[in-house]
């Protein structure tokens, strides 16, 4: 939901040095499987990081509000390197990626240089969006909001402070916006009220009650 790929006019052609790349540019979400070739390197660029295939499968997502790329390997390995001032050349030897990673690993890298790296995580977490799920596992609500307005083109508010900081582990297949956040509401111990595209979420101990 809400990503974009941008594919250069440049994609698979010979560079100055002859080698022929494949570099694209993506902004939110996306899967890549990716079958290796040395002689025509596949790199992914978004704000943060580049990641270089090395022969894989992997999951990248780098949505704006973030201000991260998070990196999850399915299959194989990819390098990974910080984004400010990397060109073509640089995902060669001739600079070594901050980290490789294999399969089971993810990564997160922020607008400040700074990675974070976690093994055998679940991958069916971060795949479950290629099969119409989306699943929250110990996921602050703050940042599952972001998950559901993309996903649902709705506008989640959350009224409590104490309510956006609380963390949710919930799957959500193929329900309609008012189910899941439903669903939602029940998870949390909290009551939800709906107005058009505009949902919020309000403690159980307050004053506004779900409409529904």
């Amino acid at each position: 939901a809400d990503s974009k790929l941008r594919i250069p006019s440049s994609f698979d052609r010979a560079g100055g040095d002859g080698v022929r790349r494949r570099d694209v540019e993506l902004t939110g979400r996306a899967f890549f499987d990716v079958v290796h070739d040395t002689t025509r390197p596949f790199v992914v660029h978004t704000t943060t990081a580049v990641t270089k295939d090395v022969g894989t499968s992997f999951v990248i997502s780098a949505y704006p509000e973030t201000h991260t790329t998070q990196v999850v390997v399915v299959s194989g390995s990819v390098g990974l390197w910080d984004r400010p001032g990397v060109s073509a050349s640089d995902t060669s030897r001739r600079r070594r990626p901050l980290m490789v990673l294999t399969r089971g690993d993810l990564a997160t890298l922020d607008t400040n240089g700074t990675a974070m790296r976690a093994r055998n995580v679940s991958l069916a977490t971060y795949t479950s969006w290629m099969h119409g799920e989306l699943v929250f596992d110990h996921v602050p609500v703050r940042i599952a909001i972001h998950e559901l307005e993309r996903w649902y083109d709705i506008d989640v508010r959350v009224a409590d402070p104490a309510l956006r900081a609380r963390r949710i582990t919930a799957t959500i297949r193929g329900e309609t916006a008012e189910a899941a956040m439903q669903h939602l509401a029940l998870t949390l111990g909290a009551h939800v009220r709906q107005d058009g595209r505009v949902v919020t979420f309000y403690p159980r101990d307050g004053t506004s009650r779900s409409n529904g």
